[in-house]
């Protein structure tokens, strides 16, 4: 901790820090947000500035995005 985690890709994903902006979309799916991701709550929308995937190093959404863009659409569970 702190942080949070969910399971993407049958992995675990921890969320380190981010941010809440506004907006809509289905809670758990991410959803592309300009040029950067976000996650829908189901009250509003949810970027993580700083993510870390089982067995890696801790990266920027940016550095996430480089490596995973089929993130974006994937339903976090």
């Amino acid at each position: 901790w702190p942080g949070t985690f969910t399971l993407w890709d049958n992995q675990q994903l921890k969320i380190l820090a981010g941010h809440v902006e506004s907006g809509r979309a289905e809670a758990g799916r991410v959803v592309k947000l300009g040029d950067f991701a976000a996650i829908g709550t189901g009250d509003g929308l949810f970027v993580p500035d700083r993510l870390q995937l089982q067995g890696r190093k801790p990266v920027t959404l940016i550095e996430f995005l480089r490596g995973y863009g089929q993130f974006i659409g994937a339903h976090l569970s």
